[in-house]
């Protein structure tokens, strides 16, 4: 607990910087004080973009001595869905049984970049759109991620299949504004914490996957059981 993680090994270098923010945010859920990659290519692409200012970047000593080594075979990791009401009760989708779904948020830090709704409008796509009686609420991460789903057509197609589009922030994720769930009711996130009150009420389950899950969810109307794990 409050340890730092630092992650490598031959799986980082087929990471975008979007799949390392996610993983360093998702780090504090572990307890940890900080979740760091390598500076690689990838890093350095992606700094030449955003700063014009000098940098010096920091790699672990060749000598260091960690407290715990974790290995992880990528190959073995299956899609994976966090059952209410803590993000470590983590099952496999199809362990999952079936659950109707009432709310499909997309957005905020984990799960609100580009890539994420590109991956979610073409589940959405493929599945023929939402279900009925399902909710679809998009935020963005940021403002540059608005203009960019907006330049792109994208946030008008997320608008045309009945989905509500939020302002870039947390929105409903922390409960404080945006769509709030009802008593009962049960949504599928891609946010990153799902304890009771969460999205601003304690009656309503809360469930967190990966934006192209809770699409397919949304298209679905459910997660799980007799073959329809999203």
């Amino acid at each position: 607990s409050y340890r730092a993680l630092e992650f490598t090994g031959p799986g980082v270098a087929g990471l975008d910087m979007d799949d390392r923010i996610v993983l360093s945010n998702m780090s504090v859920e572990l307890g940890a004080k900080a979740g760091i990659f390598p500076f690689d290519a990838v890093t350095a692409a992606w700094m030449a973009g955003h700063t014009g200012s000098a940098y010096q970047p920091v790699q672990a000593d060749n000598d260091a001595i960690y407290a715990d080594i974790l290995e992880v075979d990528l190959d073995q990791v299956v899609p994976q869905i966090a059952l209410p009401h803590r993000v470590d009760n983590v099952v496999d989708a199809h362990d999952v049984p079936y659950t109707a779904i009432d709310m499909v948020y997309l957005g905020t830090c984990t799960g609100g970049r580009v890539k994420d709704y590109e991956e979610a409008l073409d589940e959405l796509r493929r599945g023929g759109g939402i279900a009925k009686g399902v909710r679809v609420v998009v935020t963005p991460a940021s403002e540059a991620v608005r203009e960019t789903l907006e330049s792109s057509g994208m946030l008008a197609e997320f608008m045309a299949l009945g989905a509500t589009i939020q302002p870039p922030g947390c929105g409903s994720c922390c409960g404080t504004c945006g769509t709030v769930p009802a008593n009962g009711e049960r949504v599928i996130s891609t946010a990153n914490r799902n304890f009771k009150g969460r999205m601003g009420n304690a009656e309503a389950s809360i469930y967190l996957a990966s934006p192209r899950m809770c699409a397919a969810a949304a298209v679905r109307g459910s997660i799980g059981g007799d073959g329809r794990s999203a």
